[in-house]
């Protein structure tokens, strides 16, 4: 390898760690509209899943809230900014979402699906997707939502223990 190509490397391998110092959740701060899913997103057999008359990006529905208050709606998204930014980097190679988000703003709709047990978010935009890693502390915000609105949570949740 020439130091043309090690250069190279260094630098892509720079920029995807340092990410170019992008906000993943960037234009997102006070959403016009955000809904707030528990979904189930576990590792099913085929057919195995639970019956439930909607989806979320493929995931069962169990129950959602449309958060209607622009204070808890921003307290939502600072949760997951806080997340993401707080994180290590760490992600498990699995993926089974219990949380979902979808936040509208300025005409924009953008989907976060949730896997607090893989520390991941994936963030799908405009026919695009990106995932990102993130805490466990979001978790708790989520979940006192859902629970203070009589919403199911998926079985074999992890607690917030970050």
């Amino acid at each position: 390898m020439n130091q043309y190509h090690f250069t190279l490397i260094v630098m892509l391998l720079f920029a995807t760690l340092v990410g170019c110092g992008a906000d993943p959740l960037q234009g997102v701060d006070s959403p016009e509209a955000l809904t707030l899913y528990s979904i189930d997103g576990r590792d099913f057999e085929p057919g195995q899943e639970p019956e439930t008359k909607e989806r979320f990006l493929s995931y069962p529905v169990l129950g959602k809230l449309e958060i209607t208050d622009a204070e808890e709606r921003k307290e939502i998204i600072a949760a997951l900014k806080n997340g993401i930014t707080d994180s290590d980097g760490t992600m498990a190679k699995c993926f089974w979402p219990r949380h979902a988000i979808r936040a509208s703003q300025n005409g924009e709709t953008i989907d976060y699906v949730i896997c607090f047990e893989c520390y991941q978010l994936e963030i799908h935009s405009n026919g695009a997707s990106k995932t990102e890693p993130t805490t466990r502390k979001p978790q708790i915000v989520l979940n006192r939502r859902l629970k203070n609105s009589n919403i199911p949570l998926a079985p074999g949740m992890t607690e917030a223990n970050d």
